[in-house]
């Protein structure tokens, strides 16, 4: 059901051209919400979409998303609250993607299409769950770890050098293995 919603919704929004920022965003809300919510599913990706789209700052029309001329706010606004419980009111959202393109300006590199296809493989499967996207999870990898494990471990060493961290090159395999594969 994880990996269908969340194709699902970047279908619709590659149809509404939603930008990926918000895109991403919808799939980490979706992801963290799908296994609980007792909604139409369909209802609740829309609405992952129009919460992104207003975390991200994506200006939209809601009557297109739910393509309707009367869409019913009052279960909009009830499903948005659950999710935003659900997520203990963390917007602040950012997604692998963007922590990458930020480390490669950071080491002057240019960025490669094949690390941006497995990112964006990894919203679309269970791979999703085992990032920590939000403070109060536990379970999981950091967004930072996931990106350095990336590149190359001389680069890797050259980001967490200009960022001041220490590297753990056993946890960089261990994603490697476990999440990149």
């Amino acid at each position: 059901m994880l990996a269908e919603g969340s194709k699902k919704i970047k279908q619709l929004c590659n149809k509404l051209r939603i930008p990926l920022k918000s895109r991403l965003t919808a799939q980490i809300i979706y992801s963290r919400v799908y296994a609980t919510h007792q909604h139409d599913n369909y209802f609740l990706i829309l609405c992952c979409i129009n919460l992104a789209c207003k975390i991200a700052e994506t200006p939209f029309d809601d009557k297109v998303i739910f393509s309707s001329d009367k869409p019913n706010y009052k279960e909009i606004k009830e499903v948005e609250k659950y999710i935003s419980i659900r997520i203990n009111h963390s917007f602040n959202i950012i997604p692998l993607h963007f922590i990458y393109l930020i480390f490669t300006k950071l080491i002057c590199k240019s960025y490669n299409h094949s690390s941006l296809d497995l990112l964006d493989e990894m919203h679309e499967d269970e791979r999703i769950l085992s990032i920590k996207y939000f403070h109060y999870e536990s379970r999981g990898f950091s967004a930072g770890d996931i990106v350095i494990s990336l590149f190359k471990d001389e680069d890797a060493k050259h980001i967490a050098e200009v960022l001041g961290l220490s590297l753990n090159y056993s946890g960089l395999d261990e994603i490697r293995e476990t999440i990149l594969n």
